[in-house]
């Protein structure tokens, strides 16, 4: 068994280094006039971003962790977040068959990593999938692979978010799925999706059963857009009992070219199957323990040792550019987790950010970012080892260089 890890580990090994090698080629032929005459003619878009970051913790933990963090969980430290490399091309009329690869390099890759892959070697495949336009209608779009998530408002890659950290509901949420979509677009207003997958940020199934996609998506107006996804399914390690269920949607409203507002409500449940850990009720134990955080946030965003219960989230997002280099965005949020089911506490959250961000180049931006969390429970760490707070707040400043 362990001569067939290692091997399978060995063959990832080989082609991640064979991907890289395909970047850094497509690369070279997108520096030159040439190649990217041939790139564009092909259609094949390449590119990626380098995410770098400091963050401080003023409750000045003695384990230097600023507890349930999604990727900004070193505190007083500085961070090689991710290097992120892409190439693609889109599925069309003219062109029918289309493809997707992400690649991660970093931090980030050992906490999204889906369950199935190593997540200790900070390289994660983020996407990859193919896909084809079937002359059904309008076109619909069949996706195999490895994908993204329908649900949320904030992405994995930090260049698409409009904060530094994350919120509660994208760290509780699902990332990504390995599966089957099929996509189609009623009209130029509506689109929708279904799909059959793994479950959550799972590569290969932890169960007998698959979880069932559906998404809605709405323009409104050309100033309004509202998105729905509802996922269902077994998600709990070789338990098809237990069925989980979790809607989310975001509305978003864009009056002008200066503003722009974002609203995420979610809603989840888990049956129930199995007995509770006392573990769970433990302030040392959790998501709000370090040693627990990657897998609560990462791979394992399952409900925590086969627990059931009930959980919400609400967040809401104001975002200000005065300028076209300038840009302000304050975000509240708050996490209910009835019993426990995704914290590993009955406990409910609340957390204010407030982020300013600046082009210094049209390739180069930073963020400098304000967050103050707060529980109604002591889950946060402090200068003392046997001591936890209420609340915690941090400082985060971050460069993103796009390509």
């Amino acid at each position: 068994m362990q001569g067939g890890r290692m091997a399978k580990q060995s063959f990832v090994n080989v082609v991640i280094v064979l991907m890289a090698g395909a970047f850094i080629l497509f690369g070279a032929a997108w520096a030159s006039a040439d190649g990217k005459s041939m790139l564009e003619k092909s259609g094949i878009s390449v590119g990626g971003f380098v995410d770098t970051s400091y963050s401080t913790n003023l409750n000045e933990p003695a384990d230097r962790q600023s507890n349930g963090r999604v990727y900004d969980t070193e505190a007083d430290s500085f961070r090689m977040n991710t290097a992120h490399l892409f190439m693609g091309k889109e599925a069309t009329a003219e062109s029918r068959a289309g493809f997707f690869v992400s690649l991660d390099f970093g931090k980030n890759a050992d906490v999204t990593a889906q369950d199935g892959t190593s997540a200790t070697d900070q390289v994660d495949f983020q996407e990859a999938y193919v896909n084809y336009l079937l002359p059904v209608g309008k076109g619909l779009t069949v996706t195999a692979g490895k994908f993204r998530t329908l649900a949320g408002a904030e992405e994995i890659n930090s260049n698409e978010n409009m904060n530094f950290s994350n919120s509660y509901a994208f760290g509780f949420g699902p990332k990504t799925h390995t599966g089957l979509r099929l996509s189609y677009d009623v009209s130029s207003k509506v689109g929708l999706t279904l799909g059959a997958l793994n479950g959550w940020d799972n590569l290969d199934d932890n169960n007998d059963a698959k979880t069932l996609e559906a998404g809605v998506s709405l323009d409104l107006t050309d100033k309004v857009s509202w998105n729905h996804a509802i996922y269902y399914g077994s998600e709990q390690d070789e338990r098809t009992s237990s069925q989980r269920f979790f809607y989310d949607t975001v509305m978003t409203y864009t009056p002008s070219s200066r503003f722009k507002f974002v609203t995420q409500v979610n809603y989840g449940k888990e049956q129930q199957d199995g007995a509770r850990s006392s573990a769970l009720f433990d302030r040392s134990e959790g998501i709000f323990d370090p040693d627990f955080s990657d897998s609560a946030f990462g791979q394992n965003s399952r409900a925590l040792l086969g627990n059931g219960g009930e959980w919400n989230a609400l967040v809401g997002y104001a975002n200000y550019t005065p300028t076209e280099k300038l840009g302000f965005t304050l975000r509240g949020e708050r996490f209910d987790d009835y019993e426990g089911a995704r914290t590993g506490i009955d406990q409910t959250l609340y957390g204010l950010t407030l982020t300013s961000s600046y082009q210094l180049t049209p390739d180069l931006m930073t963020r400098l970012e304000y967050r103050y969390d707060i529980s109604n429970q002591n889950v946060f760490g402090t200068d003392a080892a046997d001591e936890l707070s209420n609340n915690q707040t941090t400082i985060g400043a971050q460069l993103i260089y796009s390509f």
